[in-house]
């Protein structure tokens, strides 16, 4: 799914854990690794936001559950791969 925040491309995946694939997981990645959107992707728990991040590589993802988002959408709830917090309205600001 595409989602535009002010001047920002957004792409959003929600991972629900149904798939639990290695290799299709990785696939996954592998279609946003040279897109310069950053990919939001919403787990439903901290568990598979770990096991995504550690699937991710070189993609432009960030990664948050959904009960953080619900709570606080524009809260520093997007971690990247190095677990580093970034809030919704500052996105821009990621190097």
């Amino acid at each position: 799914m595409e989602m535009t925040i002010g001047e920002m491309l957004f792409y959003v995946e929600m991972h629900t854990g149904t798939v639990r694939n290695i290799n299709q997981l990785t696939r996954w990645f592998e279609k946003y690794k040279n897109c310069e959107e950053t990919v939001l992707w919403v787990c439903l728990d901290e568990r598979q936001v770990k096991k995504l991040q550690g699937l991710a590589g070189g993609s432009p993802s960030l990664f948050t559950t959904l009960d953080a988002v619900r709570a606080d959408p524009w809260g520093p709830v997007w971690v990247d791969c190095a677990g580093e917090k970034y809030e919704m309205g500052r996105l821009e600001e990621r190097s």
